[in-house]
């Protein structure tokens, strides 16, 4: 996360999201669950497409309901799948040429965020929990799975990521079949994005 930005540049400067995220159903503590804020920084000199792609649904407000469906401790934590209780579909994004890794770009380490898949078109991001550098290879034609933005704040992602939920069975097939009521019976120590927004 020790790349230099370019500060010369309007169009390249970080652009910092700002997210609230809670734990809506919980019978727990308020305390033992993921609550609060945390903040992206969006790199645009380092990822350019991707980067727009997620401003871009931060701006639709696509985020705002969504699920961390998938949680695996020490590696991802992921949001974003459309499904029965979320049917807002991502926007249609612009016609981009996928971002091309170089020897400047993120690395998948702890606290950065990627697009899952490398496919920066169907919404769904992902948090780094751990060093997981190996990610750093997999590509589509749809785009990288190298970061865009990262994550700054080390308490953030203590105080957020790493009380996020992690014993519901891993993938998205639990949460996309289930209607939105049933959320809180059958998953209610799941945590979800309630907005986010571009603050600089």
């Amino acid at each position: 996360i020790n790349n230099e930005m370019k500060t010369n540049d309007v169009s390249s400067a970080a652009i910092r999201v700002e997210c609230t995220i809670t734990t809506p159903h919980s019978a727990r503590g308020f305390a033992e669950v993921a609550n609060g804020k945390f903040r992206i920084t969006v790199r645009p000199d380092l990822a350019p497409q991707s980067s727009a792609a997620f401003v871009q649904l931060v701006e639709s407000n696509y985020f705002a309901g969504v699920y961390f469906h998938r949680v695996i401790k020490g590696f991802i934590a992921q949001a974003g799948i459309n499904s029965n209780y979320h049917d807002k579909r991502p926007p249609t994004p612009k016609e981009t040429t996928p971002d091309l890794p170089t020897s400047k770009s993120l690395s998948n380490v702890r606290g950065t965020v990627s697009f899952a898949g490398g496919n920066m078109h169907l919404g769904q991001i992902f948090i780094n929990l751990g060093n997981n550098r190996r990610l750093d290879a997999e590509n589509n034609d749809d785009g990288s799975t190298r970061p865009f933005g990262t994550v700054d704040d080390a308490d953030e992602m203590a105080n957020v990521f790493d009380k996020l939920y992690t014993s519901y069975k891993e993938g998205s097939g639990q949460v996309k079949a289930v209607k939105s009521d049933d959320v809180a019976s059958q998953f209610p120590d799941m945590s979800r994005i309630e907005e986010c927004h571009v603050v600089g």
